[in-house]
């Protein structure tokens, strides 16, 4: 489930021209909290995603 999520959040990053940063792809473990929060510079919906 968190490898799909992963994805698709880099999916919807590559499909809106944003980069993964170097950082993300030397380790190849990504922090999906991280990736929400950049989503939701593109998009402020991404916002319900993240628990409070």
């Amino acid at each position: 489930m968190q490898q799909a999520v992963e994805k698709y959040l880099k999916a919807y990053l590559v499909a809106n021209n944003i980069e993964i940063d170097d950082n993300h792809r030397k380790h190849h473990t990504h922090d999906i909290a991280k990736l929400i929060e950049i989503c939701k510079g593109i998009d402020n919906d991404f916002s319900s995603l993240l628990i409070k």
